[in-house]
C-alpha cells in the first residue's frame, strides 16, 4: 500500500519545520526555489531552472533575494 499525495506531503512538511527549529531560521518551503535561482548567479541559468518564458519574471524572483551565502552545517 502506497502513501496517499497528501500523507506524503506532510512528511516532509513536519521534516522541514523540525529541520528550520533545528537551524534556528525562519522561512517558508517556497523560498527555496526562488533561493535557488538567486544562488546560480546567471540570469539565463535561473530563468531555464524557474521554468520562466520571459526574463522579467525571473528578475522579479531573484532581484530581492540577494542575502549572505552560508555554509551547510555538516
Amino acid at each position: 500500500m502506497t502513501a496517499s499525495p497528501l500523507a506524503t506531503f506532510f512528511v516532509w512538511r513536519s521534516r522541514f519545520d523540525e529541520a528550520k527549529k533545528a537551524a534556528g531560521v525562519s522561512f517558508q518551503f517556497r523560498d527555496l526555489r526562488a533561493k535557488a535561482a538567486t544562488d546560480t548567479g546567471d540570469l539565463a541559468h535561473s530563468q531555464k531552472l524557474l521554468g520562466h518564458r520571459n526574463r522579467e519574471m525571473t528578475e522579479h524572483y531573484v532581484r530581492q533575494r540577494v542575502g549572505e551565502r552560508v555554509q551547510p552545517l555538516r
